[in-house]
């Protein structure tokens, strides 16, 4: 605050009086500097404390005011102005942001020795979405806003799970969509199959059939004719949203739908956008998509689908989701399924294990749990070449029969080797080798918990679908 102590040597030391005035000609701001003013008997230190205490009462009742930023740091350099304080924009725009981080920051500074309350790590959709802010990447037109509409209604509805996933409860909760890659006409067709939106009538004008529309009562949704934008007072709706809806959820589909004119996705500006949605969240879950390119959707399975644009995107979220077709050889070339209702869902980043999931997206929006896709590739080959026990020989057939489907220790695997195998000079180099061999060919599982037995990792066979 350097600076305003340096314009507040040109602050005039009139001090307002009310004599030769009648009470009554005094205007309401008047009465206010008055007010402030009483007991500094001309005193300048306390003159300048008394109005610059004034000042920023009244800024920050203009910074809750629902007037567009724009107008409010107007507003509030006219009110620096009237106390005689001769502000710059620079002097109004760092007064306005040291305000307004005030008004945004939920997590204040920890003193040492202090204590503070943090919300334990949890997930919307276990071991997928966090409560935190999550990326969710795919090819236009993978189902990226049909997955999610699915799972809004999932959420609102209170099911236990999702997709085979333990679900948050949400019938009392909030959800913000900020659709803006689609058009009320999309949006209507798509809320109204999943039961998030009911209509009232049909009305046909000018030859063209127009619906009306009722929306759920707990979602707030924007569309692409808003013209909604991760600008500053876009940034400050989603955060009073947020604070106003504790335990709801955020929704930005897409990304490069909300940039704001000349920040392009290629920019470091994009990721910082990313972390100012970090903030603006409050705590809650949010979801943004973004759009993938057809080579990084190539990947399939083999690994998340990188969003298009800066990798600060990327960085800058707690939970990296993709979504994208399967994917087939055709005369040695790998392709795209994209008649093919099949999806693979991937997650990776903070919290838990990369997952892989196999969906399908069926009629009126369902989504069916196929299988993981270690579970998936198993059944193909199964269908192929037989099952594990038939495949294997040596020392991995040994090892496949030592383990089980309840968590074991690689001592623990050792242990149940045929004894001629276990006096064997490197047997015990070989269990570990050969545990490490059936976790690439997707039979068996490395405990991926901090937790060991003795130190030691634990292992499992895949356990088999129903």
């Amino acid at each position: 605050m350097q600076r305003y102590s340096e314009r507040v040597n040109a602050v005039a030391l009139e001090a307002v009086s009310t004599n030769g005035k009648e009470e009554q000609k005094l205007t309401e701001w008047e009465q206010k500097k008055i007010d402030a003013l009483t007991g500094t008997n001309g005193d300048p230190a306390l003159i300048h404390d008394a109005l610059y205490g004034l000042l920023m009462d009244e800024a920050s009742k203009v910074l809750k005011s629902n007037r567009p930023i724009r107008q409010q740091r107007s507003l509030i350099k006219a009110i620096a102005n009237s106390l005689n304080f001769k502000f710059s924009n620079a002097d109004v725009a760092e007064l306005y942001d040291s305000l307004d981080a005030t008004v945004a920051d939920y997590e204040p500074d920890v003193e040492p020795d202090g204590e503070f309350l943090a919300l334990s790590q949890s997930w919307m959709l276990h071991e997928l979405i966090l409560i935190g802010l999550n990326l969710f990447v795919g090819m236009p037109g993978a189902g990226k806003s049909r997955f999610l509409i699915a799972l809004v209604r999932a959420f609102l509805n209170d099911q236990s799970t999702f997709i085979g996933r333990g679900l948050l409860p949400g019938a009392e909760r909030n959800v913000l969509i900020i659709g803006t890659d689609q058009d009320r006409q999309q949006w209507g067709a798509l809320l109204a199959e999943q039961g998030l939106a009911s209509v009232l009538d049909r009305k046909t004008i000018d030859h063209q059939e127009q619906i009306l529309y009722k929306l759920h009562p707990r979602i707030h949704l924007k569309t692409s004719g808003g013209g909604f934008r991760l600008d500053p007072d876009g940034m400050r709706f989603i955060r009073d949203w947020n604070r106003d809806h504790h335990g709801g959820i955020t929704i930005v589909d897409s990304l490069s739908a909300v940039l704001p004119p000349g920040i392009k996705e290629g920019d470091e500006n994009a990721g910082r956008l990313m972390r100012q949605v970090e903030v603006a969240r409050q705590g809650n879950c949010c979801i943004v998509t973004h759009h993938s390119n057809k080579q990084s959707a190539m990947a399939g399975e083999l690994g998340v689908y990188s969003g298009s644009g800066s990798g600060t995107i990327d960085r800058a979220v707690s939970r990296f989701i993709g979504l994208g077709y399967e994917t087939h050889r055709e005369h040695g070339v790998e392709k795209l399924h994209e008649d093919s209702p099949r999806r693979i869902l991937t997650s990776q980043k903070r919290g838990a294990g990369n997952q892989r999931l196999v969906l399908e997206n069926g009629n009126h929006n369902t989504w069916d749990l196929i299988g993981t896709a270690a579970e998936v590739r198993e059944m193909q080959r199964e269908d192929e070449e037989g099952t594990a026990e038939q495949r294997f020989k040596g020392w991995k057939k040994a090892v496949w029969d030592a383990t089980t489907d309840d968590w074991l220790s690689t001592t623990q695997v050792f242990n149940r080797l045929n004894p001629s195998r276990a006096r064997a000079p490197n047997a015990k180099q070989q269990v570990r080798r050969t545990l490490r061999d059936l976790i690439t060919d997707h039979n068996v599982l490395q405990s991926q918990d901090s937790e060991k037995f003795q130190g030691e990792m634990l292992w499992r066979r895949i356990p088999s679908l129903p």
